[in-house]
C-alpha cells in the first residue's frame, strides 16, 4: 500500500510539468522580442551550390514586334464616326438608323427621287427641311454641296471656271430689288418695263413709258417716252452702278440721258447722280434720291435743275406704300424776274398680285451677260400728285397716277 501511494505521487509529479509546458511556451513566444536580431542578408537565402552561379543577363532592348502578327496601320477609330458605304441595294434595305436624327441610304435615295422633278427653289426648301428632320444625316456633306449649288443657281452666282461647280459668292454681288419712283428713274440698274399715266385737272394727261435692260449687274440702258414741264420727249440713256452692294443694301449710280423734246423740238442732255438705301423696317424701307441737270441745247441755251426723293415702305411682299417729292428749277439767280419752280408731292400704294413676289434670279447661261428670272411679277401702281409750290407753270393743279411695272 505504501508502495502504491508512492508510485501515484511520483506519477503526478512527473505529469504536472508536461501539461504546463504548452502554456509556458505560448507565453514565451508572445513575449519574445526580435528587434535586436540582425537583418537577414540575401546570402542567407542561397542554397548550396549557388555561390558560383552567374547573374542573369540584362536585356538591352525590348522585344521586337512580329510584323506578321499585327499590321502597322491599325485604325482604332470608332466605327460609329464613319459614314456607311453601301455596295448594293440589299444593304440599304437592312440598315436602320443608329440613333435619333439619323437617316438611312434608303430614306436619302427616296427623297432624291421625289425631288428630281422639283424646281430649284422647291428642292432647296425640301433639303433644308430634310436636314432639320435628320440633323445627323449620313449624307450631310452631299446635301450641303447640293444646297450650295442650288443657292448659286437661284441667285445667279455661279463662279466661272470652278471645277467644283456653283458655289455661293459674296453677298455684295446679289440683286437689291429696288422698284422705280413715280417721277424719276430708279437708282438700281435692273431689267424692267414701266408704263404709267397721269390724269389731272383742269386738263392734263401725261404718259410715261420706259423699258430698261440690264446688260451687266451694274450697267443698264433704257429707252422711252416722257413728259415734263418742257413738253413730251423721247428719251435714250444709260446707267452705271458705281456702288451696288447687297451686304450694305446700298446703290450709287451715275446716269446720262439724251432727250429729244417734241413740242417745241430741241435736244437735251441730263447727267444725274442717283442713290438708294434699304433699311430693315418690316419687309424693307427703300430710300432713293436723284439730283441732275437738264441742259437745253437750243438758242438761247438753258439749264434746269432737278431733284427727287422717294421713300417706299413694304409692309409685306404684296402691299407697298410710298411717299415722294420732286422739284424743277430754272433761271436761278435771274435779275429781271423770279426763278421758275415747280414742286410736286406724290403718294400712293403699290401692289404685287403675282404669286411669289419678286423674282428669284437664275444663273447666267453660257456666255450670255443677261440675268434671267424664274418669276415675272407685275407691280400695280396707284397714286396721287399735288403741286405744293409753282411759279410760272400751272398746267395742272393735281393728278392721279395709274400704271404698272413689270420686272423681267
Amino acid at each position: 500500500m505504501r508502495r502504491l501511494l508512492g508510485l501515484s505521487l511520483l506519477a503526478l509529479f512527473a505529469a504536472g510539468p508536461a501539461f504546463a509546458a504548452p502554456k509556458d511556451k505560448t507565453k514565451k513566444e508572445e513575449e519574445e522580442d526580435y528587434s535586436d536580431d540582425p537583418t537577414p542578408d540575401e546570402d542567407d537565402f542561397k542554397e548550396e551550390g549557388d555561390d558560383d552561379a552567374p547573374p542573369p543577363a540584362r536585356l538591352e532592348e525590348g522585344d521586337k514586334a512580329d510584323p506578321e502578327a499585327e499590321p502597322d496601320d491599325l485604325d482604332f477609330t470608332d466605327e460609329d464616326d464613319k459614314p456607311l458605304e453601301f455596295r448594293d441595294e440589299e444593304d440599304q434595305e437592312t440598315v436602320k438608323p443608329r440613333g435619333p436624327g439619323e437617316d438611312t441610304a434608303q430614306i436619302y435615295r427616296e427623297t432624291q427621287k421625289k425631288l428630281s422633278e422639283a424646281t430649284p427653289d422647291e428642292e432647296l426648301i425640301a433639303w433644308e427641311s430634310y436636314l432639320k428632320k435628320y440633323p445627323k444625316s449620313l449624307f450631310k456633306e452631299r446635301i450641303d454641296e447640293r444646297t450650295e449649288s442650288l443657292s448659286a443657281e437661284l441667285f445667279g452666282e455661279r463662279v466661272p471656271g470652278s471645277d467644283k461647280g456653283a458655289r455661293r459668292e459674296d453677298a455684295a454681288n446679289r440683286e437689291l430689288n429696288f422698284t422705280s419712283p413715280l417721277q424719276f428713274t430708279s437708282a438700281d440698274p435692273r431689267t424692267r418695263i414701266g408704263a404709267t399715266a397721269e390724269l389731272g385737272i383742269p386738263n392734263w394727261f401725261s404718259p410715261h413709258l420706259d423699258a430698261e435692260f440690264q446688260l451687266l449687274r451694274q450697267l443698264s440702258v433704257h429707252a422711252g417716252l416722257d413728259q415734263d414741264v418742257a413738253g413730251s420727249a423721247i428719251v435714250l440713256g444709260g446707267k452705271y452702278g458705281i456702288i451696288k452692294s447687297a451686304r450694305t443694301n446700298t446703290v450709287l449710280s451715275a446716269a446720262l440721258d439724251f432727250k429729244l423734246n417734241t413740242g417745241p423740238t430741241f435736244p437735251m442732255l441730263r447727267p444725274s447722280i442717283l442713290a438708294g438705301q434699304k433699311l430693315p423696317v418690316l419687309e424693307g424701307l427703300y430710300l432713293q434720291a436723284e439730283i441732275g441737270v437738264d441742259a437745253e441745247l437750243r438758242d438761247p441755251a438753258g439749264l434746269r435743275l432737278f431733284y427727287g426723293f422717294n421713300a417706299e415702305l413694304r409692309a409685306n411682299q404684296v402691299v407697298y406704300a410710298y411717299l415722294e417729292t420732286t422739284g424743277t428749277f430754272k433761271y436761278l439767280g435771274a435779275q429781271d424776274f423770279d426763278s421758275f419752280q415747280f414742286l410736286v408731292a406724290s403718294f400712293g400704294m403699290k401692289f404685287v398680285p403675282s404669286k411669289g413676289g419678286f423674282p428669284t434670279l437664275l444663273a447666267n447661261k453660257g456666255n450670255s451677260p443677261f440675268i434671267l428670272h424664274d418669276k415675272k411679277p407685275i407691280v400695280i401702281v396707284l397714286g396721287a400728285n399735288i403741286p405744293y409750290s409753282a411759279r410760272y407753270w400751272g398746267f395742272y393743279r393735281g393728278s392721279v397716277t395709274v400704271g404698272a411695272e413689270w420686272y423681267l
